[in-house]
């Protein structure tokens, strides 16, 4: 079973867990934040992903995050107890990230990343995000990340999800010279 099929069973079954209720689910992902935040710890994080390190010692390090946890609940220790015993805790942070997308999905909102040559302002970012929604429908609220890289030499590249919109000018170009070639 490949990592992101396991990754995405753990999220289901705490989405289930939180009753499929998006509200609660954000509650939960709140909750995660201290456990998620060892993993970010490099010492930590080798701990935590190493099959020869103790499962005692992995437990205490969980359950000194869980106690940054104010109303940490037994449903939440439950679940990162089986994780445990499962021996799947180095895809805790791909499980919360999983997570983050179901509830993502259950609210309608989609992650767009936009690639342009330069950075474009806040104005033009609007005017993409509109076009998305349109696109995507309008219930759904675009989240939309930008990130440059000047190979593309102009326009810009989108991507949502597996869709791609590549209205960059080096693509342009590169389809001009294969049909020129052909």
């Amino acid at each position: 079973m490949s990592a992101k099929s396991i990754e995405r069973r753990y999220a289901r079954a705490l989405f289930r867990a939180a009753k499929n209720n998006t509200e609660m689910g954000r509650k939960r992902l709140a909750e995660l934040a201290p456990v998620a935040e060892l993993f970010a710890i490099e010492a930590a994080r080798k701990v935590l992903v190493s099959p020869v390190m103790p499962v005692d010692l992995k437990v205490a390090l969980l359950d000194h995050a869980l106690a940054k946890i104010p109303k940490a609940d037994g449903e939440l220790k439950k679940f990162i107890s089986m994780v445990v015993e499962a021996g799947r805790l180095q895809f805790f942070p791909g499980i919360i990230a999983a997570f983050k997308e179901i509830l993502d999905d259950a609210e309608g909102i989609l992650k767009a990343e936009v690639t342009t040559a330069v950075t474009i302002d806040a104005g033009d970012l609007k005017k993409v995000s509109q076009a998305l929604q349109e696109r995507f429908g309008k219930k759904s609220k675009i989240e939309l990340d930008q990130a440059v890289d000047p190979g593309i030499l102009g326009g810009l590249v989108v991507r949502v999800g597996n869709s791609i919109i590549d209205l960059s000018v080096k693509t342009k170009l590169d389809m001009i010279a294969k049909s020129a070639l052909t």
